[in-house]
């Protein structure tokens, strides 16, 4: 099924990859990560607040994935994670949308969502992704991808990841109550409307 590579890594890891996978101390994990002290947050201030005012719902819901993104600048996790482009393990995993994400990957693709009362639950969800170019490992819908993608990091190593079933060191919307305060935004605009990326679409 997969043309290139085995699993869903196809790429090879870059020298700053290999520099934190070598670099790795389980002795620090639970501890917090460094701050960004280059952080500027006009950035995350204007993506707040067009979320939160903006008239059309579309607006609204990017800008507060953006908020989100600056959030991750803020908490400096990418610069620990070993998430790379290519790589492609998370993309098996249940990724819980609300209805404002999935009519934005809609508006983006073209791909008609499902009606949320005729929704058909999936009973296995640890299949990938609909929008996963599986030829090449990577995500089609990078620029509007769910918040529950947007939060997720490894920090430990790739290889966990493999196995969906494994407990290992990763971030997910939970791990920040920044995160969290836009989740329960975007619940509010989508009222409480949540389905896996598999039954949207």
């Amino acid at each position: 099924m997969f043309k290139k590579g085995v699993g869903m890594k196809v790429c090879n890891d870059d020298i700053e990859i290999k520099k934190r996978l070598k670099n790795y101390n389980p002795k620090r994990a639970g501890r917090r990560l460094p701050v960004n002290g280059e952080f500027k947050p006009e950035k995350l201030k204007s993506y707040l607040i067009k979320g939160l005012t903006e008239s059309d719902l579309l607006v609204r819901t990017y800008n507060l994935l953006k908020a989100a993104d600056e959030i991750s600048d803020e908490m400096n996790v990418s610069k620990f994670a070993v998430c790379q482009n290519g790589c492609a393990y998370c993309c098996k995993i249940p990724v819980d949308v609300t209805l404002m994400e999935a009519e934005l990957i809609s508006y983006e693709t073209g791909k008609v969502i499902n009606d949320y009362n005729a929704i058909k639950r999936v009973s296995y969800k640890n299949s990938y992704c609909p929008f996963l170019d599986v030829d090449n490992a990577k995500c089609t819908i990078y620029s509007v991808r769910p918040l529950a993608c947007r939060c997720f990091y490894s920090l430990d190593h790739y290889k966990y990841c493999k196995n969906v079933e494994v407990d290992h060191l990763i971030t997910t919307v939970n791990s920040n109550s920044k995160w969290e305060q836009i989740q329960n935004l975007l619940l509010t605009l989508s009222n409480k409307r949540v389905a896996d990326i598999r039954e949207w679409f």
